[in-house]
């Protein structure tokens, strides 16, 4: 996924400099600026020119400055995510105290300078943070949830989440030895994606499969099973892999709340919980590829053209037609784009990051290749803050 990869080269080898800058979809998708790998970088320069001498830090040190070092760069241009680099994050800290103690200078100007780093990091965590921002429900006083007591908790099983999140927090209240999978974020995948065969397998895994849907008070009969309506959506989500719900009543697993804020308390959603259903094989994954270019096969050749011009964010082979609202789109998952036609006739791309679409031009402009689409700035992506510009252009 390229959500956090820099867009070029001088990007990534600024990225220690550039973590310090306050925006959101950096290296993480909220606000989380972070000063120290600039200080670091800044106090090893100073050490350096002032000790040249002799050496700055000793053997250990050393094979952690160097292995932070590599390491940084690899995760830049591999990933970026700041999830996946969290030993560097904590490993960080410690570097910079080293460096500050290596200063030439009095002991009280060393403290006074790691004090002064830490009220620097501390102030800008502070001005930026935002508590609980993805938070479904506070964490207090024990586990995050807890489920009613089930049979189902007896035995290994293949559990199949559908949603925006995975329920994660259900994995720990099951058999040891069950796999999960959540499809609702995997609705893209095609076969040329390396997942795509990795979650084929698991479907097709000899142990009992079942669908987890998160239930609510709003969808639910009297009988605690999904109305029909819940129904059809849950029917759609397992088609596309080729499962269905068998006949058998879904079992209702009520969840335990406890602490709920008065907000979610006042919806009077009393029985909440989550719906286990019993999934069966029923047909060959909706996944082929044959069956995906049915839909709309006559803009197969305006898609090609974007794909062709800008293959980074576009590639091809790693989106598939869908119908949308108001056309067709082709969602890019690895690099968090879209391109949608309107019923209008109009082309359109977009980054999952940017507030509206930007126009590429008409179906027929596009097919002939006349459009214009800068593949190395993409509305949407970071820009260093020397590129975004301090006015706005009215014309």
């Amino acid at each position: 996924m390229l959500r956090f990869v820099p867009d070029t080269w001088q990007q990534g080898l600024l990225r220690p400099l550039l973590l310090a800058d306050p925006v959101a979809g950096l290296y993480t998708e909220i606000h989380a600026p972070d000063w120290r790998f600039a200080l670091l970088a800044g106090l090893l320069l100073i050490a350096a020119l002032a000790h040249r001498r002799r050496t700055v830090l000793d053997g250990a040190q050393w094979r952690a400055l160097v292995g932070l070092m590599v390491c940084f760069y690899v995760w830049t241009w591999v990933s970026g995510n700041g999830r996946y680099f969290f030993w560097g994050l904590l490993l960080v800290g410690p570097l910079v105290e080293v460096m500050a103690r290596r200063l030439p200078a009095t002991q009280a100007m060393r403290n006074t300078v790691i004090v002064g780093a830490l009220a620097l990091q501390g102030w800008t965590v502070w001005m930026t943070y935002e508590p609980n921002v993805w938070a479904l429900r506070p964490w207090a006083q024990g586990p995050g949830l807890a489920l009613s007591s089930h049979k189902l908790a007896d035995s290994p099983a293949v559990f199949v989440t559908v949603g925006s999140i995975s329920h994660s927090l259900l994995v720990p209240l099951m058999h040891p030895h069950s796999r999960w999978s959540n499809v609702g974020g995997q609705q893209d995948l095609v076969p040329c994606m390396r997942e795509f065969g990795q979650l084929q397998a698991l479907l097709a895994s000899p142990l009992p499969k079942y669908g987890v849907i998160r239930a609510s008070k709003l969808v639910m009969t009297d009988d605690r099973q999904p109305t029909e309506a819940a129904w059809a959506v849950i029917r759609r989500a397992f088609k596309q892999q080729g499962l269905a719900p068998t006949s058998q009543p879904c079992a209702f697993l009520r969840v335990n709340l406890g602490g709920l804020p008065f907000e979610l308390l006042s919806l009077q959603e009393h029985e909440r919980g989550f719906w286990f259903c019993e999934l069966e094989r029923v047909a060959t994954p909706e996944f082929n590829g044959e069956a995906q270019k049915a839909h709309a096969p006559e803009f197969d050749d305006v898609f090609a053209q974007v794909e062709t011009r800008c293959p980074r964010y576009f590639p091809a082979g790693n989106a598939i037609t869908r119908p949308s609202d108001d056309g067709v789109v082709r969602h890019y998952s690895r690099s968090d784009t879209s391109v949608s036609i309107h019923h209008s006739g109009t082309v359109y791309f977009k980054n999952m990051r940017a507030l509206n679409p930007t126009v590429l031009g008409t179906v027929d402009e596009v097919r002939a290749g006349r459009f214009q689409l800068g593949c190395d700035r993409l509305p949407g992506r970071y820009l260093p803050p020397w590129d975004r510009g301090w006015g706005v252009d009215l014309e």
